[in-house]
C-alpha cells in the first residue's frame, strides 16, 4: 500500500486541471474553516470531505490517456493506487476535521464537538469513494447511489448524529468513522477491480477533459 501512495503521490503532479485543483482545494478550505467558525459544524464537515475529491479527480484524468491504460501498470493506477491515494486523503482530512473540531471547542465557549458528526463524516467518506471506484466506468449508476446516498445522509443527519451521541462516547464515535473512511478505501478498490476493464466514461471527467478522449 505504501508503494502505491507513493506512485499517486508521484504521478498527481501530470494530472489534468492540477492548477484548478489546488484553487477548488484552497475554496473549499476556506469553506470548511468558516462553517466551524460560525457554529456550522455539519456544513463544515460536508466541505472538509468534498475536499478528498478533486486530488482524486486529478489523479484519475491520467487514466483518459490510452498509453497509461495499456501501460503495464494501468491496472495498478485505476485499482490500487488511486484507492491507497483516496483513502489517505479522506483519513487525513477526517483527522484534521477532529482535530480543528477538537481545538475549537476549547478555544470557543459553547462550542460543542459530537461523535455522531465525526461518524457522519465516515459515512460520507465511504459514499465518495464508492462513487470513485465504479464512477469513472458506470457513471450514470453510481451517479444515481450517490444522489440518493448523500440524500438519505441529509435527510437522516439529526437522527444518526443523535443516535450515535446517545449509544457511543465521542472516541467510539471517532473510531467508528475511522472504520468507515478504511472500508470506503477497500470497498473503493473492490469495485475498480471489478470494473477496470470496462471502457473509461466521458461523463464522469471534467468537459474539457473530454475531447482528448
Amino acid at each position: 500500500m505504501i508503494s502505491d501512495l507513493r506512485m499517486g503521490w508521484k504521478l498527481l503532479k501530470y494530472g489534468y486541471g492540477l492548477r484548478q485543483m489546488m484553487i477548488l482545494e484552497g475554496v473549499l478550505f476556506v469553506l470548511a474553516c468558516l462553517m466551524n467558525l460560525t457554529g456550522s459544524s455539519q456544513l463544515g464537515i460536508v466541505y472538509w470531505m468534498l475536499m478528498g475529491l478533486t486530488p482524486t479527480q486529478t489523479l484519475r484524468s491520467l487514466v483518459t490517456c490510452a498509453v497509461v491504460r495499456s501501460s503495464p501498470r494501468g491496472k495498478r493506477i485505476q485499482t490500487a493506487v488511486c484507492a491507497a491515494f483516496n483513502t489517505c486523503c479522506f483519513l487525513g482530512l477526517y483527522l484534521t476535521a477532529i482535530l480543528i473540531g477538537i481545538l475549537l471547542s476549547r478555544a470557543l465557549p459553547g462550542y460543542q464537538v459530537t461523535g455522531g458528526a465525526f461518524v457522519v463524516c465516515g459515512l460520507m467518506a465511504v459514499v465518495m469513494m464508492v462513487y470513485c471506484g465504479s464512477g469513472y466506468k458506470l457513471f450514470k449508476t453510481t451517479f444515481v447511489f450517490y444522489v440518493v446516498a448523500w440524500l438519505g445522509i441529509a435527510i437522516g443527519i439529526d437522527t444518526l448524529t443523535g443516535f450515535f451521541d446517545s449509544f457511543f462516547s465521542l472516541e467510539i464515535s471517532i473510531l467508528i468513522g475511522a472504520v468507515c473512511c478504511l472500508a470506503g478505501g477497500i470497498l473503493q478498490f473492490l469495485l475498480s477491480l471489478l470494473t477496470y476493464k470496462l471502457p473509461e466514461s466521458r461523463m464522469a471527467h471534467m468537459q474539457s477533459l473530454r475531447k482528448y478522449m
